[in-house]
């Protein structure tokens, strides 16, 4: 286990750029607007189209044992994924060994947004009402005042992505944007240029 704390913030790369106040700039950008980035990253999603703005598919509502046409009409589908909570330089713990029982820190996410998506409806008979059932996500943002060199960027994505495997880099730096889009890392272009 490393004693200094130098050692323990990230594996094999530093990212100075935490100490700057331009990268504050962007993942509290990123925190604001945290709803839009998640609506990026889900529109490049190939289930996200057949999801958005539709009522409830017919095998997504389950009534075991009643007739549809009896119960009183399921609730709305909400139009979009819930935002359950953001956390900024939350750590990257991977879980490795016997029982998983020793815990390896990778490093640092910029921000994390865990989310929820409606997956279906189901009448509980005992309560005699709706219960909308949910899948879970976590989204992780990276954020970068400049874009390092390729090899940098996918080494610390890579190795992130062992811990949280869906993630966003926001950055004002475009160079290698389609390049991540190919990676399956969405790019997502910070609107203001930092100074």
């Amino acid at each position: 286990m490393a004693k200094n704390r130098k050692e323990v913030q990230q594996l094999g790369f530093w990212d100075d750029e935490v100490k700057q106040l331009d990268h504050d700039e962007i993942v509290l950008w990123a925190y604001q607007n945290a709803e839009l980035v998640l609506q990026a990253w889900l529109s490049v999603q190939t289930n996200w189209k057949k999801w958005e703005s539709r009522a409830w598919l017919k095998s997504e509502i389950r009534c075991e044992r009643f007739d549809l046409a009896d119960l009183p009409s399921p609730p709305a589908r909400l139009p979009f994924p819930q935002i359950v909570k953001k956390e900024i330089e939350r750590p990257l713990i991977k879980k490795t060994g016997y029982n998983a029982a020793t815990e390896r820190y990778l490093g640092y996410a910029d921000l994390v947004i865990s989310y929820y998506m409606p997956d279906e409806v189901c009448w509980d008979s005992h309560d005699q009402e709706w219960h909308v059932t949910a899948r879970t996500g976590m989204l992780l943002v990276e954020a970068k005042t400049v874009m390092p060199t390729l090899g940098d960027l996918m080494r610390q994505i890579n190795l992130y992505r062992c811990v949280i495997d869906d993630v966003v880099v926001v950055s004002p730096d475009g160079q290698w944007a389609d390049i991540l889009n190919e990676q399956g890392v969405l790019f997502v272009n910070y609107p203001r240029i930092v100074a």
